[in-house]
């Protein structure tokens, strides 16, 4: 079977709304070949990266070459790189996509999260507030946007951020590539707000695959998900009726509890003999140990997003709110914020309720 025939489906995000939870659960379908490492990024590398590396994405996917099953990759990084969409549908015209979304204002903030916990090569410094105070004069999304991007910028200059987090050889370092790490997007993982406006990346997705795209809301999946997985499996015509869904968390937003025990996560990341250690030790059954023990000594809590914190953010994505409550007026509830009394949300003369 030919790429050009092959059943393929890709998870291309949003991150942070539950893509995890969905690919662990689809590949245990007996329809459904997942690829061996569950984020390749492929289709958010340059395009000629793609086009000359074929055959190790193909690898990916170990299986009889006529098998009819389809072949699933999780790469999120895809949902915003400007390409993905016609090189998705130039390698594999059959692809299905799904996209999951979710209250855009909670998703930027546990992209943060995910950002600042991470001690590989140096992720997120900045403290949410400084990033939140640096848009808050914006008007429109346009505006918010340009500043995001800005504030990215000086970040990187001033090495509160690290720009090249994916870098060149992290293929190479982590999924034995052929190729150098080249995404269309290098600064894809820092841009937060910008992610959470899906209604300005939706159009190309659904340009390039038309009824072949599926949108998936994340409460929805949380609420309801037998109905909703039936429903995928509906979209991917996938027979043999439902299967059980049990959503765990995943990529859990924690951050490391101070400066030593960062030092210390950074070393374990960073050096080889340590990141070695750590996998024998899963080998030999200690991770469920390890899993114990590390929130206790090493991780701090998920920092609070309280309801002052979620109005600010939903304040500068209105725009976005606005246009998903006019498609699907159902979002109202499922995006309300519980207890919230603030006046100015609920107002006729504005289309942002609260959360």
């Amino acid at each position: 079977m030919t790429l050009k025939d092959r059943p393929f489906l890709l998870l291309a995000g949003v991150r942070k709304c539950g893509t995890t939870a969905l690919f662990r659960t689809l590949q245990h379908h007996p329809g459904i070949f997942a690829s061996r490492i569950k984020e390749p990024q492929y289709f958010a590398l340059s395009s000629s990266t793609v086009s000359r590396n074929l055959a190790w994405y193909k690898g990916l996917y170990p299986e009889q070459e006529e098998s009819r099953r389809i072949w699933m990759d999780g790469s999120t990084l895809a949902f915003t790189s400007p390409i993905a969409p016609e090189m998705v549908k130039q390698v594999f015209p059959a692809a299905k996509v799904i996209l999951l979304i979710r209250d855009p204002a909670k998703r930027s903030f546990s992209s943060y999260t995910h950002m600042a916990r991470q001690v590989r090569r140096w992720g997120e410094r900045r403290g949410f507030s400084t990033v939140l105070n640096s848009l808050e004069s914006a008007a429109g999304l346009n505006e918010l946007i340009e500043r995001e991007r800005a504030a990215i910028t000086r970040a990187s200059k001033d090495g509160t951020l690290n720009e090249s987090y994916y870098t060149r050889s992290f293929h190479r370092e982590r999924y034995d590539a052929p190729f150098d790490t080249e995404l269309e997007d290098p600064l894809a993982s820092f841009r937060y707000f910008e992610e959470s406006c899906y209604s300005r990346i939706l159009p190309r997705w659904d340009d390039a695959l038309g009824k072949n795209l599926k949108v998936v809301v994340f409460e929805r999946l949380i609420a309801n998900s037998e109905l909703v997985l039936d429903e995928i499996c509906e979209f991917l015509q996938l027979g043999g009726g439902p299967i059980d869904l049990s959503l765990e968390k995943e990529n859990v937003g924690r951050v490391p509890k101070n400066l030593v025990v960062r030092r210390i996560l950074e070393f374990r990341s960073q050096n080889a003999i340590a990141r070695r250690g750590v996998e024998a030790m899963k080998r030999v059954g200690l991770n469920r140990i390890i899993e114990l023990i590390q929130p206790r000594l090493l991780w701090g809590n998920k920092p609070e997003f309280d309801i002052d914190l979620q109005l600010r953010v939903r304040k500068l994505l209105e725009p976005e709110y606005s246009y998903w409550f006019e498609r699907d007026p159902d979002l109202r509830t499922l995006w309300d914020i519980p207890g919230d009394q603030s006046a100015d949300l609920r107002s006729p003369n504005s289309d942002l309720r609260s959360e």
